[in-house]
Order: structure tokens, then C-alpha cells, then sequence
């Protein structure tokens, strides 16, 4: 099965648009790539497979004369359909899920010494950053989560009397770590720093860590807003990211 035609059931069952709407997307992306004037790299949208290609690729677009031109014309959807389609891989990338997995596993099975500790609290990671020629990605550091769970005394930050389980590895009640700003986003124009800091690191339960990332529109919106306004501060303050909740709601 190709990808726009995984992508056409992706909208009809997972969105509530309409069939002329999603028709217009898939018409929009089909073509989009004889519009650009500049970056001949870039591929016909239904060629990229993975979330991370694609994103990079969408760096580019967006900033492309034309692409901006036809989009003001056509009242937004070619931005609209590219936002749609970048969703869509999000969502069909099992890797990123199964990676997910492994990295809170990696989490609880850790153990940080309170040297470890020390140097982690004051770590010059802060400092990284990314320059344009720079695609390098930081892995996410599991003690980095570690120390998140720990912060938070292994409680949901979302709501604190929610209860998990005793860990068979830690001894405490079992919490995942979860990125406010995925850390996939890291190497991309706006965030051009690490963003495996405690400042983007949140404590989550399972269910909430789940609703996240696979709930419906109001829950997630409940969710993130509630994140949100916990760590705006220490993003603005400490790595110098003023993110809005609208911007944020762009990522998920």
C-alpha cells in the first residue's frame, strides 16, 4: 500500500474532515513539489516515509517563495495539508513508539549515583546548540529522565494522587519521563539547542504519558495546557525558548 493511499485512510478515519477537504490535501501535496522554486533535494511529499525526513524537508518548504505565495492564495491549506501529512507519519511510526518504549525501560532500570546527580544538575548541555549545517540529533540520556523522576518524588505531575505501581527495579511507583517538546524537534530552526534538559522533562503516569500522545483532541489539549503552564518558565528562563500553548499544540 503507498503512502498517499495510507494517508487518504488516515484521514478519513482518524480525522473529522470532510471528504472534499481531505481531497483538496491530498491534491495539494500530490502537486506541491512542482510549485517550490528553490531546494531541488526536496521530494515528491509522498516519498518520504519517516517523520524525521519529512520534517527536515518541511523546514525548507515553508520557507520557499512560492510555497508561501500559492498558500496566502489558497487561504492556507497547502500548509494545512502538509501539517496534516506530517501528523500522519508521526502517528505511523512505529520506530519512534518502539524507541519511546525502550528509552523509559532504560528510565526506571537506571541507577544515578549522587555524583552522577551533581554533574547532571549542573551539566553544560544547557549551552548546546545546533548551527543550520549541523543535523547531528543528541540522544535522549535515560539518567536525564532519571533525575526528572526523581524530582518529582516519582509522582504524575499532571495529578499527584494518580497511582501506578511498585517498579521491580526501582523500588518506587512507576512514572515515565515525557519531553514536553519531543525531542525529535531539537535540530529544527526554532529549537536549535539540546532539549534533553530537565527544564523539557516531565513526569508522567502511564495513562497520562499515553493520553498524551494518543488521545482525542480535548484531552490533549486538557493535558498540554496543564504541562504547559508548569514548565513555560523554566523554558523561558533557563533555555531561552518562549513558547506559546498554540506553538505547542503544533508539535502533537
Amino acid at each position: 500500500m503507498n503512502q498517499e493511499i495510507k494517508f487518504r485512510q488516515y484521514l478519513e478515519t482518524k480525522t473529522k474532515l470532510g471528504e472534499g477537504t481531505r481531497n483538496t490535501y491530498i491534491s495539494s501535496l500530490r502537486n506541491l513539489k512542482k510549485h517550490l522554486k528553490t531546494n531541488s533535494s526536496i521530494k515528491n511529499i509522498f516519498e518520504y516515509e519517516k517523520f524525521e525526513d519529512f520534517h527536515k524537508a518541511l523546514s525548507f518548504i515553508t520557507r520557499d517563495l512560492e510555497f508561501k505565495r500559492i498558500n496566502n492564495r489558497d487561504n492556507g491549506k497547502h500548509k494545512a495539508s502538509t501539517d496534516y501529512y506530517l501528523k500522519f507519519l508521526k502517528i505511523n511510526n512505529k520506530t519512534y513508539e518502539e524507541n519511546d518504549e525502550a528509552y523509559n525501560r532504560d528510565v526506571n532500570d537506571i541507577t544515578i549515583s549522587e555524583k552522577d546527580r551533581l554533574l547532571l544538575i549542573n551539566n553544560n548541555q544547557k549551552s548546546i546548540k545546533f548551527s543550520n549545517s549541523n543535523t547531528k540529533k543528541l540522544l535522549r540520556d535515560p539518567r536525564m529522565g532519571k533525575l526528572c523522576l526523581q524530582q518529582a518524588k516519582y509522582k504524575c505531575e499532571i495529578d499527584s494522587s494518580h497511582l501506578t505501581f511498585i517498579s521491580n527495579t526501582s523500588g518506587k511507583q512507576y512514572m515515565e519521563a515525557h519531553h514536553l517538546i519531543p525531542h525529535i524537534y531539537e535540530n529544527c530552526k526554532k529549537y536549535d539547542r539540546h532539549l534533553d534538559l530537565i527544564e523539557n522533562i516531565i513526569s508522567l503516569c502511564p495513562n497520562c504519558h499515553r493520553a498524551v500522545h494518543f488521545g482525542d483532541k480535548k484531552t490533549k489539549n486538557e493535558i498540554l495546557k496543564k504541562l504547559f503552564y508548569i514548565r513555560k518558565e523554566l523554558l523561558n528562563k533557563n533555555l531561552q525558548i518562549n513558547l506559546t500553548f498554540e506553538e505547542l499544540l503544533s508539535l502533537y
